[in-house]
């Protein structure tokens, strides 16, 4: 939200403030005169940031005009863009531009700030003289996280203006309508087919004495609107403006005109979005439906929708509409639907048989539209709707929890508002520029009064995604923000949905509280619809029948009707269901109130998923796509019934379900989030237990630690100890194989190559005397990596030649990318070409299968190997994209693998200062995670920035220190000393050698001081 012009910052004394008009063509006025601002980033920033009326982040203006760019570069670009403008004349003493640390704002006027205190002040005449034209006309370009922002701000105040201009214009005396016609061609430029607009454009032409005009006016409209939507609006034009002047009306038949409450409800609040839907609506009814049910569970706007369709819905030839509210008439009989009726659309009847008959042929006597709202309540009358629709004359627009099953029904099934995320999971919360066709984020902007920035944005956009969109929760959530933000208000809300409560401002019960608007549909449910809700609730996201009919012993029939009551919802194969919003807790709040009942259904639910999984076949030994694919949609159910599994000690599921959350969490890159799934089974290691049981704890512990050597390598060492323990004692075989495998790979990564090939040898013996060789091409792989460190090059190559082998043979594409990617790193210096190849072909691999763990990798292999082709630039893109993906997921390993990797791009194409930032991010990332073989890459990389801005001694002093790490491997060991040889003149005197530590400090505090101030990095 635009702040209070005080809020913007104050001048000193005397001196005034520069104003920067934003509507229309930007100009900055000072007291040295006018500048037009040209189509410059430069001029871009400086009037997105005045657009915003409050210091804005510098991160988050990088991601907007830089959004391609690393974060220090975008810093960067930042820095010089804003200097430039403080260079400018007209700013010049003005103090207009103020920056800190990490914000950047403009304190001078703008037109938009006057603009939004006139409408706080409700002047809305005074507002409405501000705009000038569209915001910022002529800025357009730049990026394209700037031109989504640019749009969606556009169409926010186009929406604004237009409301504040139409109830004006009515009031203005005569001689200023022509003037206003200047105002109404603003509206008409942003949509041409907007009637209000039209018509209002065509009344000030009139009043003027320019009838000629507005019937030219007209009639271009009604070309426009017959040639985009098809629709003939008819030509009279004194219809079309109906207003109470003798020249440009006729009267009304009194029959016609509505009788008092038959209007729709009034709002004081403005309408957002559904734009999508009304279009819809409009087609549905031109293309010759005539009735139409909004079908849609409670509080999804089905009310708010009908209303504004009731007043906007353009039917040629229907000049009668009514709206009719029936959730206020009492139960009773069809006497009762036909007398509110009538009362409603002015008909005075007595009750009597002919009642009805007599509202039947008044309704038939001309075009007529009726809105009813809430039938759900009237199920028994629809036999009386039937019949009042007989005429062709009659249109119904219904709104309905319930589908009416009247014979040429359209059911237009309503959604929630679109929250500007793609259905299922919601992306991690960070800072970003959100879509601009996020309605939700909108809707509860404008009942807050404000406009989020930064986190609380992210936090805003996180919980309107919680309340899927939902207009009446969202309206809810924005009254609790009054007192919570909305990071709290979310994090509440995740905990107890169902406590989302409004105020007693007057409306109807059921649209106080999430839990009396489903209270009041559960009503209308029999018996058996209640019970199949009930048991069905377990079942959480969406769930196939298959797990419907096993888990709550349900027919298709009784899963129908659920559907037409707007509890669930069926995709167009019809073979998965989906809750509506808040059903699901509705329901399952209620059954947990019977203890038995819930756990029955509890036990049912993790036995069919684990007889489900176990069909499968899911193993990290044989990942199938298609059956990871199968799960990944029911993961949200395979996580519940793991837990319920563990609830009830089924620890004969534990492993098998475990094993498809640990694959699922793996491959999707979410090391931590499974972890601390499976986490939830703590291995109990002590004497005298079920030895079943400890044996399946034990299973999950090590699984554990297989996804948390990737971001906590001592948690997942220590879990690995604490399962093999258990392994030895019960004489586990595939246990210890398993454990010794984790085991091994931290060594590796820790430089501990002696340790890491004991252990993987060992496995590989016990996996041969104990015929568990499903593991046997995953320790081959592990093995070829320990002797590459050690320089044992034709070991590594037999050994990951024997695992690509097992791999192909087995169709294990998981385990062959990893062998791709071990092979072409193995070609980098021999033969770039195929280490190229090689990379593609894991990476196309990747992509195919899913397999979104080993894209990083792969991206990095890739770049590395053009680089060594000396492709520098196509070397740093591709670091670049596996650095981001990495971000996402945390894996802080592969990340400081992949920032190696753009550090050597970098240091190829002497950009010695994007270097710098690389080498200090990967140097501190993999000694926070103990991988001192991947910090020792870093600290030689960073020997040759040294050499490249010559600092000899530098460079000598890490050379010689590193060479001296037992950690180092062999090849990066030849590498140094190839570098020293070809790079270093003579050594006056030995060099001292630094212990690692002391190395990595001296290195980041180097590195750091380069980055942060952008000094010159060339030699």
């Amino acid at each position: 939200m635009l702040l209070p012009r005080a809020a913007l910052g104050s001048h000193m004394p005397g001196i005034h403030p520069p104003l920067l008009q934003l509507f229309g063509q930007p100009i900055l006025r000072s007291p040295g005169g006018e500048f037009r601002l040209r189509r410059q980033q430069r001029f871009r920033l400086l009037a997105y940031v005045a657009a915003q009326g409050h210091p804005v982040d510098r991160d988050l203006l990088g991601a907007v005009f830089w959004p391609d760019a690393p974060p220090g570069v975008a810093r960067r670009n930042l820095r010089k863009t804003w200097f430039d403008l403080k260079q400018l004349p007209q700013l010049q003493g003005a103090a207009a531009l103020q920056a800190d640390a990490t914000t950047l704002a403009w304190t001078g006027d703008s037109d938009l700030a006057r603009f939004q205190a006139q409408l706080q002040a409700g002047n809305t005449r005074a507002a409405v003289e501000l705009c000038s034209g569209p915001l910022m006309q002529g800025m357009d370009g730049g990026s394209d996280e700037f031109q989504r922002w640019l749009d969606s701000e556009r169409e926010r105040l186009t929406a604004m203006f237009r409301a504040v201009l139409l109830p004006l214009l009515p009031t203005l005396p005569v001689a200023d309508r022509t003037g206003a016609l200047t105002w109404v061609e603003q509206l008409l430029v942003a949509d041409p087919l907007d009637e209000d607009a039209v018509r209002a454009k065509a009344r000030l032409l009139v009043a003027v004495g320019r009838s000629a005009a507005a019937r030219r006016c007209h009639a271009r409209w009604r070309r426009q609107l017959q040639a985009e939507v098809g629709v003939d609006a008819g030509p009279d034009l004194r219809a079309f403006l109906d207003v109470d002047s003798p020249a440009a009306v006729t009267a009304r038949p009194a029959a016609a005109t509505p009788a008092s409450g038959a209007q729709a409800p009034a709002y004081l609040s403005a309408f957002v979005g559904r734009g999508a839907e009304l279009r819809a609506l409009q087609t549905l009814f031109v293309a010759g439906e005539r009735l139409v049910t909004l079908l849609g569970p409670p509080g999804c706007g089905k009310t708010r929708l009908a209303a504004v369709a009731f007043e906007r819905l353009l039917l040629p030839g229907t000049r009668r509409r009514w709206f009719v509210e029936l959730d206020r008439l009492p139960a009773g009989c069809g006497d009762q639907f036909t007398m509110h009726v009538a009362a409603a659309v002015g008909l005075r009847l007595t009750e009597s048989e002919r009642a009805h008959e007599l509202l039947a042929s008044f309704l038939a006597t001309e075009p007529t539209l009726l809105v009813l709202d809430n039938f759900e309540h009237r199920q028994a009358d629809v036999p009386l709707l039937r019949r009042l629709m007989r005429s062709a004359h009659v249109r119904v627009l219904a709104t309905s929890t319930v589908r009416l099953g009247v014979q040429g029904e359209c059911v237009f099934a309503l959604a929630g508002l679109s929250t500007g995320q793609s259905p299922g999971r919601p992306g991690p919360a960070t800072p970003q520029i959100q879509p601009i066709d996020n309605d939700a984020l909108r809707l509860f902007e404008a009942r807050c009064g404000q406009a989020f920035e930064g986190p609380a944005r992210s936090a805003a956009t996180a919980l309107c995604a919680l309340l899927e969109g939902q207009p009446l929760a969202i309206e809810m959530a924005a009254a609790s923000c009054r007192l919570l933000p909305p990071a709290e208000l979310h994090r509440r809300l995740l905990a107890d949905l169902s406590a989302l409560a409004g105020a007693d401002d007057g409306q109807p019960p059921r649209q106080r509280s999430l839990r009396a608007a489903f209270q009041a549909g559960w009503q209308l449910l029999d018996h058996g619809l209640r019970q199949a809700l009930l048991h069905l609730s377990v079942l959480r996201a969406d769930f196939s029948r298959a797990a419907a009919r096993a888990v709550a012993d349900v027919d298709d029939a009784t899963l129908l009707a659920l559907i037409d009551h707007s509890l669930l919802r069926a995709d167009v194969p019809g073979e998965r269901l989906r809750w509506h919003p808040f059903v699901r807790r509705f329901a399952l709040d209620k059954l947990a109130t019977d203890a038995g009942a819930l756990a029955q259904a509890q036990l049912r639910h993790a036995v069919f998923y684990a007889d489900w999984l176990a069909g499968l076949d899911l193993r990290e030994e044989h990942p199938d796509p298609e059956a990871l694919l199968q799960a990944r949609a029911d993961i949200d159910n395979v996580v519940d019934a793991w837990r319920h599994a563990l609830l009830l000690r089924r620890y004969e599921s534990w492993e098998t379900l475990a094993e498809v959350l640990a694959l699922h969490y793996e491959i999707g890159a979410r090391y931590g989030e499974g972890g601390a799934v499976l986490a939830e089974c703590a291995a109990s290691t002590s004497a005298g237990s079920v030895p079943a049981s400890e044996r399946a704890a034990a299973r999950v512990v090590v699984m554990q630690a297989r996804l948390l050597h990737w971001t906590r390598i001592d948690d997942a060492d220590r879990l690995a100890a604490q399962a093999l323990a258990v392994f030895e004692r019960l004489d586990d075989a595939a246990g210890r194989i398993a454990a010794w495998r984790v085991h091994a790979v931290i060594a590796w990564r820790r430089g501990d190559t002696t340790r890491a090939l004991t252990l993987f040898r060992q496995a590989l013996a016990l996996c041969d005397r104990s015929g568990h060789g499903g593991k046997r091409a995953m320790l081959l792989d592990g093995l070829g990596l320990a002797l590459v460190h050690r320089g044992e090059n034709d070991a590594s190559r037999t050994a990951f030649a024997e695992a690509l082998e097992i791999n192909e043979r087995t169709g294990n594409g998981l385990q062959r990318v990893h062998n791709l990617v071990n092979l072409a790193l193995d070609a980098l210096a021999t033969a770039p070409a195929q280490a190229s190849a090689l990379a593609r072909r894991a990476l196309t691999l990747t992509r195919e299968t899913g397999f979104q763990h080993y894209e990083p990798h792969c991206l990095t292999a890739l770049a590395l190997a053009q680089i060594a082709e000396g492709n520098a630039q196509g070397g740093r893109s591709l670091a670049e994209q596996a650095v981001a993906l990495t971000r996402q997921s945390g894996d802080s390993y592969i990340e400081s693998w992949a920032l190696a990797a753009l550090a050597r791009g970098c240091l190829a194409d002497q950009s010695l200062d994007a270097a710098a930032d690389a080498l200090s991010r990967g140097l501190k990332l993999s000694w926070a995670g103990r991988d001192e073989a991947l910090a020792a890459q870093h600290l030689a990389l960073a020997a040759q920035w040294c050499l490249l801005r010559g600092q000899h001694g530098a460079a000598r002093v890490l050379m010689v220190s590193l060479l001296e790490v037992s950690a180092l491997p062999a090849w990066l060991r030849l590498w140094l000393e190839e570098l020293g040889g070809t790079r270093l003149p003579p050594a006056a005197q030995p060099m001292p050698s630094m212990t690692l530590a002391s190395l990595v400090h001296a290195t980041l505090g180097e590195l750091e001081v380069t980055a942060d101030t952008g000094l010159p990095g060339q030699a």
